[in-house]
């Protein structure tokens, strides 16, 4: 019965793909791409959001000043550039937008030029529905950007490596779009990586893999690639003094806060894995557990089985090209890795770049005809949709809403008898792109605090308010006894409300007690004098 279904289904996708041309497929997915990036393109900034936006905003001669942000340069400047005509959050995200939406029409166009239209169909709908690929479609960060810029380099990579493969898919399905040069194509590798290594570290090490895997798949044009790296290294070195300087950041920000790197990257028993899984079930929370695992190890046995199969009964040069596509997955994440042992690097979202691949892996060894073929994909593009569909109804799985946070604060609070209390050497980037009110603020330091005395140092020039808001986000690093906390009380602070928000945490209202007492006093004492001054019997 399943296997009727699936012979009907392909046999109604191929009729239907075969009255296709290319360049009317690739409209069809753009339009349903950008209609499923849509919704919460507006949502508030989270605060690597903030802080991005803030920093972009500066004037030009400070955009290279980003040692604190432990990225390449040139998401920054593209994002100055763009800043100029709005700072709204859909117009700021558009970038990573337009990035998405281009990594997703390239790629299947190029699955679609060298494997045939249902591999192209395939590596589109599952890159166009994936909710991870969706979220940093909309996030103001580079990793999209970084995505965009290996779709080029893939495209140019495989033009060198299979030049005559990609010649006779592109007949056979008669595309207009034309055939690279060698030169071409070794100029647009070149400026591809290059660019895609001013966008994101991580990227560089998937500009190794390229060489590693040109040596083992074709010595033929393997010196061609070598080559291009190397000049793309020795333009690269041009940022090596912002590097450094960001390096010194960091180390100085791990030897403050041993724990950051808890908060910023998986643990190096877990990353490796977890980044796998987190490909296939997109932002839902998993952990290595058997009943989250077996979600990722049933289609990855499928994919290994399908894999074998496909090698069996496949020509010289499409075991050239599976090969190609698992050795760029399996020595990128081989080698950043192996880096994070020494400085951790490995997360989902900063080898994003490797998800189209994984999926071209897909689309390639499901071009066979065999029942398995259809289940696999229907089970990835299921998990897909049921991912996206969680990510738009469950707001843990959204950005934290600060947008929402301050302005109820703003509404319920005035700078005259306020102070907001931050865990950190300074507000938070969120409230300094949403406060409106201007109230007062004060910083307890990113330095961790040991003791209650260290707790009242830091409120020690805390101004005087008869309410004090306190942010419990980072306190786990800065405050993780919550010093602070026990710091106002002893100052004759009562804790009044405790306002919840998904990812934000907690956010803790006090207030002074003894100005309250005075000021209900107060009122008592005007009631009693207005109620004498009109003669009104008492």
């Amino acid at each position: 019965m399943l296997k009727n279904v699936q012979k009907k289904l392909v046999r109604f996708i191929d009729t239907g793909l075969k009255q296709q041309s290319l360049s009317a497929w690739l409209g069809i997915l753009a339009i349903f791409a950008l209609f499923l990036r849509l919704p919460l393109l507006t949502d508030s900034f989270w605060l690597d959001e903030a802080a991005q936006a803030l920093e972009v905003i500066r004037p030009w001669r400070e955009q290279l000043n980003i040692a604190a942000d432990f990225q390449p340069p040139l998401f920054h400047l593209i994002l100055h550039l763009w800043q100029y005509i709005g700072h709204q959050e859909w117009w700021l995200r558009s970038v990573s937008l337009l990035s998405g939406l281009g990594s997703v029409m390239i790629f299947s166009a190029l699955a679609w030029r060298w494997q045939g239209r249902r591999t192209g169909v395939i590596v589109g709908f599952l890159l166009a529905t994936s909710s991870l690929h969706v979220f940093f479609s909309q996030e103001l960060r580079p990793y999209m950007l970084a995505v965009f810029w290996s779709s080029l380099a893939m495209a140019s990579y495989w033009s060198i490596l299979f030049p005559q493969d990609g010649l006779k898919s592109l007949l056979s399905t008669k595309s207009s779009w034309p055939q690279l040069s060698k030169r071409t194509a070794f100029i647009s590798l070149t400026l591809a990586n290059l660019a895609g290594g001013l966008t994101s570290y991580v990227y560089l090490f998937f500009i190794v893999a390229q060489v590693l895997t040109s040596w083992l798949v074709g010595r033929r044009r393997a010196w061609l690639i070598s080559k291009s790296v190397v000049l793309t290294g020795l333009a690269w070195l041009i940022w090596l003094p912002g590097l450094l300087s960001q390096l010194a950041a960091s180390s100085a920000l791990r030897t403050m806060v041993p724990d950051w790197e808890k908060v910023v990257s998986l643990t190096q028993a877990k990353a490796l894995p977890l980044t796998v899984a987190k490909f296939w079930v997109g932002v839902l929370p998993i952990d290595l557990v058997w009943s989250d695992a077996i979600i990722v190890i049933l289609p990855c046995i499928f994919v290994f089985y399908l894999g074998i199969k496909y090698w069996q009964s496949s020509a010289e040069s499409a075991k050239k090209q599976l090969l190609t596509l698992l050795s760029l997955l399996v020595l990128t994440l081989a080698t950043s890795w192996l880096f994070s042992f020494w400085t951790p690097v490995i997360s989902p979202k900063r080898v994003l770049f490797l998800l189209p691949l994984m999926y071209w892996v897909i689309g390639l060894v499901t071009r066979q005809k065999h029942w398995l073929a259809g289940l696999l994909v229907i089970y990835a593009l299921g998990l897909n949709l049921f991912s996206l569909a969680k990510y738009w109804q469950d707001p843990a799985l959204q950005r934290e809403n600060w947008r929402s946070a301050i302005s109820n604060l703003e509404a319920r609070y005035q700078p005259n008898d306020t102070v907001v209390v931050f865990g950190f050497d300074a507000p938070f980037a969120p409230w300094e792109w949403y406060q409106q009110k201007n109230l007062p603020t004060h910083t307890t330091g990113f330095k961790p605090l040991t003791s209650p005395e260290s707790a009242l140092q830091a409120l020690s020039d805390l101004p005087q308010a008869e309410n004090v808001i306190l942010f419990d986000y980072l306190l786990d690093l800065s405050d993780p006894a919550h010093f602070v906390s026990k710091g106002l009380e002893s100052k004759g602070y009562q804790l009044m409300d405790v306002l919840d928000y998904p990812n934000l945490g907690f956010i803790r209202l006090y207030y002074q007690k003894r100005l309250y007492a005075r000021q209900e006093l107060n009122s008592k004492t005007n009631y009693v004098y207005q109620e004498f001054s009109s003669g009104t019997q008492l």
